[in-house]
């Protein structure tokens, strides 16, 4: 009688560590999840990118019709240059924010 005894406690301690297990990976998961809404929405926030990148059009605009000449020009084509420029910078965070995800179905 004691075997039967011993084999089922070891199965009791076995379906107690299963859902030990489960229980953790459940809150970490959620402990992820959390951080992860919490890290998109400080990009989200903190991104301001995209408001340097229409000031640069605005600023560029309202210069067009002020100077001629070369350093027209040169100016012009630099601030061309800062306008890609920020709205690649802006497209790296949207490409960062949207790849922040946590796994599901597994231990990470």
């Amino acid at each position: 009688m004691s075997i039967i005894q011993d084999m089922l406690d070891d199965f009791d301690e076995y379906l107690e560590r299963q859902r030990q297990k489960k229980e953790l990976e459940r809150s970490i998961k959620d402990s992820l999840e959390e951080d992860a809404k919490q890290y998109k929405e400080y990009l989200k926030h903190s991104n301001h990118i995209e408001s340097l990148s229409e000031e640069h059009m605005y600023l560029r605009d309202a210069l067009k019709d002020c100077t001629d000449g070369e350093a027209s020009k040169a100016l012009m084509l630099r601030l061309d240059k800062n306008i890609l420029m920020l709205e690649g910078v802006e497209h790296s965070f949207f490409l960062l924010r949207e790849s922040i995800r946590v796994k599901s179905g597994g231990w990470w």
